[in-house]
C-alpha cells in the first residue's frame, strides 16, 4: 500500500524554508525497522531540513501492552494510531506483551535518496527511560544500522511562543506530535537555536534492567538502550515535560546527482504555516 509523504511549510524567524522539487526521479530502497521504547515512539523518514516527512508508524497508548484501534489520521497532519492504513499493523497485536515497551514492532518501507530517519520518544512522564531498535536496508554500509550513540544525534523539544501544544510531551495517551510541531523543533536545532543536535547517548546494553533482552525479539544482541533525552543534563527523570528527536548522522541513502533538488522559496521570512500540503506525486509504499 502506498503512504503519502508530506511536507510541511514553514519560516521561522530570519531563516526561510524552501519546497524541494525533485528534477529527477527519486531513487528508492527498502528497509525493515524493529524498535520498541520505554515509553512511547514515533518512526518517521524525512530530509535533512525537516521539511519532507513520511510517517512509517507508532507504538500503542496507554501503559499496558494492547491491541490496536483503527489508525485515524487527523486533518492537522497528526496520527492518534498506530495504524499506518488499512490491514497494517504495529507488529503481532497477539503478543503485545505486559507494558507498551515489552514488545518491539516490525515495520517494512522505502527510504528515498536524501532519507535521514527520525524516531520520536517520549515517556510517562515517570522515571528514567529509553528506546532501542535496528535498521535493515541493502542499501546501508553494513546491511544494518543499529541504536548505538555512535549513529544517531537527538534534540530536546522546546515550546512555541505561539502554539502553546508544540514541544510538549503527548504522555501515555496521547497523539504523535505534530509534523508541523516536529518542522519546528528541526528547523531551530538546524539553526543552532534553542534545541541544537546533541551526540546520542547509551543508557544500557540489550538485555539490561529492567527490560531484559529483545535479541529474540529481533534486535541485534550489539544495538543499545539510548536516554530519552528530556532535561539539561541529558537524562530523562521524573515528569518529563518535553519530548525527544532522535534522527541518523547522515541520510541512510545518500543523495545522487541523478535526483539532486532545485529548492524554490515558498514563503517570505517570518511566515509560519500550519498546514500540511500532500505530495501526491511522491508515494512511500509500505509493505505489509
Amino acid at each position: 500500500m502506498t503512504v503519502k509523504r508530506y511536507l510541511a511549510l514553514s519560516a521561522i524567524s530570519t531563516m526561510s524554508v524552501f519546497v524541494a522539487g525533485a528534477s529527477q526521479q527519486a531513487l528508492a530502497a527498502s528497509m525493515t525497522a524493529t524498535l520498541t521504547a520505554d515509553n512511547h515512539y514515533a518512526l518517521f523518514t524525512g530530509n535533512e531540513a525537516g521539511t519532507e516527512w513520511g510517517f512509517i508508524g507508532r507504538n500503542e497508548k496507554g501503559a499496558k501492552g494492547i491491541a490496536q484501534k483503527d489508525f485515524i489520521r487527523n486533518s492537522d497532519g497528526s496520527y492518534n494510531s498506530t495504524f499506518i492504513g488499512d490491514g497494517v499493523t504495529s507488529g503481532d497485536v497477539a503478543q503485545a506483551g505486559t507494558y507498551n515497551w515489552s514488545m518491539t514492532e516490525t515495520w517494512t518501507y522505502e527510504v528515498e535518496d536524501g532519507d535521514y530517519l527520525y524516531v520520536t520518544v517520549w515517556d510517562d512522564r515517570s522515571v528514567n527511560e529509553g528506546w532501542i531498535g535496528q535498521f535493515v536496508s541493502d542499501a546501508l554500509e553494513d546491511g544494518i544500522l543499529l541504536s548505538q550513540a555512535e549513529n544517531w544525534e537527538y534534540l530536546k523539544s522546546v515550546t512555541h511562543e505561539d502554539n502553546a501544544s508544540w514541544g510538549i510531551n503527548p504522555g501515555d495517551n496521547g497523539d504523535t506530535p505534530e509534523l508541523a510541531d516536529l518542522s519546528y523543533q528541526v528547523a531551530t536545532a538546524n539553526a543552532g537555536e534553542e534545541n541544537v543536535w546533541a551526540n546520542a547517548l547509551k543508557k544500557a546494553d540489550n538485555g539490561g534492567g529492567p527490560w531484559g533482552s529483545f535479541t529474540n525479539k529481533g534486535v541485534s544482541n550489539e544495538a543499545d538502550w539510548l536516554f530519552t533525552t528530556t532535561n539539561s543534563q541529558g537524562h530523562a527523570g521524573g515528569n518529563n515535560q518535553n519530548y525527544t528527536i532522535f534522527r541518523t548522522r547522515m541520510a541512510v541513502l545518500p543523495e545522487t546527482p541523478e535526483a539532486t533538488e532545485t529548492p524554490e522559496p515558498t514563503s517570505a521570512l517570518g511566515l509560519l504555516v500550519l498546514g500540511l500540503v500532500p505530495l501526491r506525486s511522491k508515494l512511500r509504499r509500505l509493505v505489509a
